[in-house]
């Protein structure tokens, strides 16, 4: 027997096996337990008595599963979400000289407040809360929204006050009231 018939014999045994425990599994799993016991014995078999065409087989599949993943790999990148580093830059700046705020928003959630931990410090208003609100940026829609964390004196979007925990989408030059300091939101 040549070669090529051995591999298309080797090929139809295997594809035979998978279907067999498939089907042997959805009526009788003890069945699919044992056809692949036998299944495995086929292959120490031939690996035993003909370790050349193991190592071809070996070496076919292997190169078959290589060229499925570089196919997978190659689809194209518009495709997928941008990366962390490709999505668009805002910074937040103070409406008013006085504030003297520049802050970037660096990260996927960036919190608003006055306290230490917030991505964006304002001091000098007692009206701000520690965590007043927070700005999102959502990977799936690439788009920013802004969501109050319920402060006491609440989150305006322009002149429209914002629901505790609701997220808005925020778009370029978006004017953003937190607790009496004004803000916007611009392209770096």
């Amino acid at each position: 027997m040549d070669e090529a018939k051995v591999h298309r014999l080797i090929l139809i045994v295997l594809i035979f096996n998978v279907m067999c425990i498939a089907v042997l599994g959805l009526l009788e799993p003890m069945f699919s337990v044992l056809w692949l016991l036998l299944f495995l014995l086929f292959c120490v078999v031939i690996r035993i008595v003909r370790p050349e065409i193991w190592n071809v087989e070996i070496k076919r599949i292997r190169r078959r599963v290589n060229k499925v993943k570089k196919k997978m790999n190659d689809v194209p990148e518009d495709t997928y979400v941008r990366n962390f580093d490709e999505r668009p830059r805002f910074k937040l700046v103070g409406a008013r000289a006085k504030d003297g705020i520049e802050t970037p928003i660096s990260k996927d959630i960036f919190v608003i407040g006055r306290s230490a931990e917030a991505d964006c410090q304002i001091k000098g208003y007692n009206t701000v809360g520690r965590k007043h609100c927070r700005i999102v940026y959502r990977k799936y829609s690439q788009e920013y929204y802004i969501e109050d964390l319920r402060s006491e004196n609440g989150t305006f979007l322009g002149t429209h006050k914002l629901e505790p925990f609701t997220q808005y989408i925020l778009a370029h030059g978006a004017q953003i009231n937190v607790g009496g300091c004004h803000l916007r939101f611009v392209k770096q």
